[in-house]
């Protein structure tokens, strides 16, 4: 050993001094860096020299210990300190933190990188992104805005363009239907003027009279003039209750019979014909078509309750621009009998409002109070025949001695929505248990209280849950998943690669990377609008300044006093 090997080992120690120094520098630099690791810098002696590796002891003799000399230090490890960094406040919902292990996943430039800066903003096609512009990744959400995990995808969430909008599933009414009311005696009866056959010379048959299965344009009047020609345009619109029902039209073709126009009539008025009888009265409702002697007329009847009563307009024909009014009707009986209706809004598919009216009425007073419901919209689209049927279900309420309603028929309605472009049957359930049938002076009320489903509305806004769930708010109120951010653990932190820009990339020694949502098998949690700062303790990393400051200092020292050994040393020599 001589000066030299002393003056290599004291530039060692500045080399190890100046790469302390970087290392806090670098770590004093990114104090405000978002998410940034501190690191700490570790050494380890460099080589030895020896000189003994000492002896054991004999019986003659103690054993001796080695005798090595130093040859400096070098880098033992630059370590990352993945410990959690305080939490700073942004209020952007976009600004997320790590609360524990993991970290974000994101997508640059084809590589997959990981980062704990979580400084995220939406760009111009709402898909959230990191401050360099690198995807956020994280699980997409299918048709029904159920989170669908295993498959990264960049996170989207389209605040301002998504729209949805929610089907009625389930309506609840409510209200006392009075069990002191009126039993009907009666239902609406309108009929029409008499109806002839033309005997095909200009004339009417003086023996058939016409049926339901009649062409129109074979139906005359009792001087033989035809009541219907090809192309002519039926317009019919009537009253029921204190309801104005939507005016309707049809056109007659070569093959419109008087059954196709009963059943335009029925469907306009919105009779329900499917329960027969109506209850203890002997009258079928519907349109028929009723013969006498050669002449035929056609009969309405309605369904029960005042509230169902019947009045009929006028049918008129529009025939190249004029108006007629060839068949006239004229009522012969009135509905009475308790009855109540209301009027309730539901939604389809494609949140369009559409209007259900619903009549109930007293049909019984044995063992407590029987009420039929019936049920018609004006929105229903024609059937597939082309033929108009507001009719929309009917069913019973059965209430026993106690006003308590014990058993109901039939609770679901369907509307047929088909050529809307929305699900083709709107189906919904009614929920009757809280309506009761009591005895009351006043009159029978009924309403609806409650119903799902909702208009079309926009996404709004949206918050990003501890683990992860996004979840929008639309302007209709609804709530909905759309997507889940991902997070990423390894096994060894300490091996991922530094890439700069606050990303890392799988080391060989970290491992792979294993993917997670957040809070599961113990990663962390998010913190939304807010930022993870900076780990880096400046008093510990002043501390270490001055120590690799001072220790730069004393290993220059050495080398200025080796210098001087060795200038004596010369001088000595000449």
């Amino acid at each position: 050993m001589g000066i030299n090997s002393s003056m290599i080992t004291a530039l060692s120690g500045l080399s190890a001094s100046q790469s302390q120094i970087d290392v806090v520098g670098n770590n004093i630099a990114n104090v405000n860096t978002a998410g940034f690791k501190s690191a700490r810098i570790d050494f380890k002696t460099q080589f030895l020299s020896n000189f003994s590796f000492g002896s054991a002891p004999s019986d003659d003799m103690g054993g001796t210990n080695p005798l090595q000399t130093g040859l400096g230090v070098t880098q033992g490890a630059i370590t990352k300190n993945f410990t959690n960094g305080g939490l700073q406040v942004t209020g952007v919902p976009t600004n997320l933190a790590i609360q524990g292990t993991g970290m974000f996943i994101l997508q640059s430039g084809g590589q997959q990188v990981y980062t704990r800066d979580g400084s995220f903003k939406l760009d111009g096609n709402n898909q959230l992104v990191s401050s360099t512009g690198a995807y956020v990744q994280g699980y997409g959400v299918d048709a029904n805005f159920n989170v669908v995990p295993g498959a990264l995808q960049d996170i989207t969430i389209p605040v301002g363009s998504l729209t949805i909008a929610a089907a009625t599933t389930n309506t609840t009414l409510a209200g006392n239907l009075n069990a002191a009311g009126n039993l009907p005696t009666s239902v609406s009866t309108i009929t029409s003027g008499p109806l002839y056959l033309s005997d095909g010379a200009g004339g009417v048959d003086a023996v058939n009279p016409p049926t339901g299965t009649t062409l129109l344009t074979n139906v005359t009047d009792a001087s033989g003039t035809p009541m219907f020609q090809v192309g002519d345009v039926i317009t019919l619109d009537g009253t029921k209750g204190s309801t104005v029902l939507n005016q309707q039209t049809m056109t007659v073709t070569a093959t419109t019979t008087l059954d196709d126009l009963d059943t335009f009539i029925n469907g306009t008025l919105g009779i329900d014909t499917s329960a027969g009888a109506n209850g203890l009265l002997t009258t079928v409702p519907g349109v028929s078509v009723g013969a006498s002697g050669n002449t035929a007329s056609i009969t309405i009847n309605g369904n029960l309750g005042t509230a169902n009563d019947l009045t009929l307009g006028n049918m008129t024909i529009t025939r190249g621009g004029a108006t007629s009014y060839p068949l006239q009707f004229s009522k012969t009986a009135s509905a009475d009998g308790d009855s109540v209706y209301t009027t309730m809004q539901v939604y389809d598919s494609l949140g369009a409002p559409v209007t259900v009216k619903i009549v109930a009425s007293l049909t019984s007073l044995t063992d407590g109070s029987t009420w039929t419901y019936y049920a018609t919209s004006p929105d229903q689209m024609p059937a597939a025949d082309g033929s108009v049927q507001s009719v929309v279900g009917m069913g019973t309420l059965n209430f026993d001695a106690n006003g308590r309603l014990i058993s109901t028929s039939n609770n679901s309605l369907t509307v047929n929505r088909a050529g809307t472009g929305a699900m083709p049957n709107l189906t919904f359930n009614l929920d009757f248990s809280e309506v009761t049938s009591f005895a009351d002076s006043g009159s029978s009320v009924l309403n609806m209280v409650n119903r799902d489903g909702l208009s079309m509305g926009t996404l709004q806004s949206f918050q990003i849950g501890s683990d992860g769930l996004i979840t929008g708010t639309f302007s209709n109120g609804l709530s909905r998943d759309l997507g889940q951010i991902a997070l990423a653990v390894f096994r060894n932190e300490q091996g991922l690669i530094d890439q700069g820009n606050n990303n890392f990339i799988a080391g060989p020694n970290s491992g792979n990377a294993m993917i997670l949502t957040p809070s599961q098998l113990g990663t962390g949690t998010i913190a939304a609008g807010t930022l993870e700062l900076s780990n880096v303790d400046l008093s510990n990393e002043f501390v270490a300044l001055i120590m690799a400051s001072t220790a730069f200092s004393a290993n220059s020292r050495v080398i200025s006093s080796s210098n001087t050994m060795l200038q004596e040393l010369l001088a000595a020599i000449r």
